[in-house]
């Protein structure tokens, strides 16, 4: 709720909602358009500019759901990496009152989708390397490398978070021998 408060303001694109915003709004009418991203940069924003156009709340609907999804992903990783309920919490809470996490939250960029999807693919990760059952670990493996996939069909710096991930499973394996 404290991210929504007076989202529409400015009303005029800051940053770099005079790009991603831009292009996702030519993306839904049809129009050609040129963007180095690749184009899941875009998808964030289709929702909050289906939903009220292209106003600056459609610009920042988007990235301010995400926001929320990183958030709470933020917990959740954390959990997984302590065991504790507490620990996650207060990392979730952390999140939420970072200044640079709310401006990300609260701006028209793909940023926070690439974050939110960056800590999910993490926190998927380790539930494949925890999980209970079988099951639990292959699924959550392939929903870590479908979100892996997605951190670089969203901006090239997704490739660093595919090489962070291999890194980690090359030093899991060295440790066992």
């Amino acid at each position: 709720a404290l991210r929504w408060f007076r989202i529409a303001e400015p009303p005029d694109r800051v940053f770099d909602e005079v790009y991603s915003p831009v292009f996702a709004w030519k993306f839904l009418r049809g129009e050609p358009f040129f963007d180095v991203l690749p184009l899941l940069a875009e998808l964030p924003h289709v929702l909050g500019l289906r939903l009220f156009g292209d106003t600056p709340l459609g610009w920042r609907t988007g990235p301010w759901l995400w926001g929320i999804f990183f958030t709470i992903g933020v917990g959740v990783f954390t959990f997984l990496l302590t065991g504790r309920r507490r620990t996650g919490l207060v990392a979730a809470t952390l999140a939420v009152l970072d200044i640079a996490f709310f401006v990300y939250g609260r701006t028209g960029l793909p940023d926070m989708f690439l974050l939110a999807t960056f800590v999910w693919a993490l926190a998927l990760f380790f539930l494949s390397c925890r999980g209970r059952s079988p099951l639990t670990r292959v699924l959550a493996a392939l929903g870590s490398g479908v979100l892996l996939g997605n951190l670089v069909a969203t901006k090239w710096f997704g490739i660093g978070a595919v090489a962070l991930v291999w890194a980690w499973i090359g030093l899991a394996v060295l440790a066992r021998r």
